[in-house]
């Protein structure tokens, strides 16, 4: 959890470390069990310190519990029709205000203070993930199979105050559903949308204009870019099939890394992708076949031969020296490569052990503060 960072004053580069290390995931161990709800849970959020979790399920209900002590603090009845497949805290709301989205289609807002439940969007399809916005908590977003993007600003007095961001469709006028969404934790005018084809889309709020009602030659909006998988980029559109028929190929889930630099995805091939943020458009170009340049030579159906320096050369030995120039410039690369990975090795080994140390020096103070506590239950 982003509190647990903040807590123990970790920088971005043990972050990196923590969250890709082997060692720490094979330590984890199960520390609490949280019961109570009554169907299958779908969703577990913290809020932003790090100490609760809210969770949604099958049964309609939101629950909000203490991790640590297994206390569940309330339970919501939220008026949900349907399985609750996202709730979150909102930002900067004190974790007093929650928005939830469920397979009716309908994206409630939450008041814990005062027990209001209200609605505030409502999709043609089921809405699959709700998102706040740091630096605006007045915005909430959802997606849903309908193919649309919603935003809801909560000053508006109105029952449903929202409004169409993203329409999202193929090129051949197919809407496209929507399985997941994630905002860009520092710039929230970006957005990272997972759909029901082989692409992963992100859209700037900014170059959004705003299309009351979709006309014909303005049915869907443009993403800033799009990432593809490379097995997929040879696959039509024709040939990407619907949920259900066994070859379908969707995305089921985006997100961002904690400084936004890369967003990962995973599909329905039970594969995991990576994509780098800041160079998206190498990324783009890995979707279809890279052609190497070649050296331009003159064309002649005999072997000729030429002057330099006193030397006879034939076109033969320039090929061969070209290939020779190749075969250096391919060595040194991959030296240059092999020098590169010593360094970011060195550097996480000294990232790993001063995670190591920090560990150790909590499961210590955690220990004892267990001691502690039975010898005063006893």
């Amino acid at each position: 959890a982003r509190g647990g960072e903040r807590g123990l004053g970790v920088g971005s580069g043990l972050r990196k470390v923590m969250g890709s290390s082997e060692s720490l995931v094979r330590r984890l161990t199960l520390e609490n069990e949280l019961k109570g709800h009554t169907g299958c849970v779908n969703t577990v959020r913290w809020n932003n310190a790090g100490t609760l979790l809210v969770t949604g399920s099958d049964d309609t209900r939101l629950h909000i519990y203490d991790p640590y002590g297994g206390d569940l603090k309330e339970t919501v009845v939220t008026g949900h029709r349907g399985n609750i497949f996202n709730a979150l805290f909102l930002h900067h709301s004190g974790d007093r205000k929650i928005a939830s989205c469920a397979a009716d289609g309908e994206v409630r807002l939450t008041d814990l203070e005062s027990k209001d439940v209200r609605l505030i969007a409502r999709h043609r399809g089921m809405a699959h993930k709700v998102a706040s916005c740091v630096d605006d908590p007045n915005l909430v977003l959802s997606c849903s199979e309908d193919g649309c993007v919603r935003m809801t600003d909560l000053r508006i007095k109105q029952r449903v105050g929202s409004r169409v961001l993203i329409r999202v469709g193929s090129d051949m006028g197919r809407v496209i559903g929507l399985t997941s969404m994630a905002v860009h934790p520092v710039n929230s005018q970006t957005i990272a949308l997972a759909a029901k084809d082989c692409h992963t889309r992100v859209f700037d709020r900014r170059m959004i204009p705003h299309q009351p009602q979709p006309t014909i030659t303005t049915r869907f909006s443009v993403p800033v870019v799009k990432y593809t998988p490379i097995e997929f980029k040879d696959q039509s559109e024709q040939e990407q099939q619907p949920l259900g028929s066994g070859l379908f190929y969707g995305a089921t889930g985006v997100a961002y890394s904690h400084d936004g630099s890369s967003i990962v995805s995973t599909y329905h091939s039970g594969k995991i992708y990576l994509f780098d943020t800041h160079a998206h458009k190498q990324c783009k170009a890995l979707a279809t076949p890279l052609t190497m340049p070649r050296r331009t030579t003159r064309s002649s159906s005999t072997t000729t031969t030429r002057r330099r320096r006193g030397t006879t050369r034939t076109n033969s030995d320039d090929h061969d020296d070209d290939h020779d120039d190749d075969a250096t410039t391919n060595q040194r690369a991959r030296r240059e490569q092999q020098a590169m990975l010593d360094v970011k090795m060195r550097a996480r080994n000294r990232w790993a052990d001063a995670f190591h140390r920090i560990s150790s020096n909590w499961d210590r103070q955690h220990h004892h503060h267990q001691q502690q506590q039975q010898q005063q239950a006893s």
